[in-house]
């Protein structure tokens, strides 16, 4: 008797387990460095160059998810660790953080738009959650693609001269 797998799949008789059907390989997730480097990015854009408390609210969040701890945020901890609220701050009180957070997703919207178009990763900070998310950006690799296709090769100086 054929068992199915988590797929959906039969297994084969011999205990093999059936293989998905042909589908793109999934993406791989960006490395330390690849994050750290588009954190850093975000930090020094224009965009957020004013905005200290954006960009204590963003590195917070960002270190914490890169050391491994991103589960453990939330919005007291952000409130007091990047935001400087005491520890008796009550988060029934004080909407502060939700209120960053908001801001926060909106100025990346407006960073990635306009100034890192098209940065290889993006930060992004779902809404209902503080955790940070690093993707690929595939219209980086769609713009460097288009670029390499619309530069003309480099034409020697001598191509066009006759030798008389």
């Amino acid at each position: 008797m054929a068992s199915n797998d988590r797929t959906g799949f039969g297994a084969e008789a011999n205990g093999a387990v059936a293989k998905e059907p042909n589908g793109p390989p999934p993406a791989e997730s960006p490395s330390a460095d690849e994050k750290r480097a588009a954190l850093d990015q975000v930090l020094q854009s224009a965009h957020f160059e004013r905005a200290d408390q954006l960009r204590s609210f963003l590195r917070y969040v960002c270190e914490m998810e890169l050391a491994g701890r991103g589960s453990e945020l939330n919005e007291h901890l952000i409130g007091v660790e990047a935001l400087g609220r005491p520890n008796a701050y009550s988060t029934d009180e004080d909407s502060s953080v939700r209120r960053r957070a908001y801001a926060l997703r909106r100025k990346l919207d407006e960073v990635y738009a306009r100034e890192l178009a098209h940065a290889p990763i993006r930060i992004v900070v779902p809404k209902g959650s503080y955790v940070p998310f690093f993707v690929s950006n595939p219209a980086s690799e769609v713009a460097r693609d288009a670029y390499r296709l619309s530069t003309p090769p480099p034409v020697s100086r001598r191509a066009g001269l006759s030798a008389a």
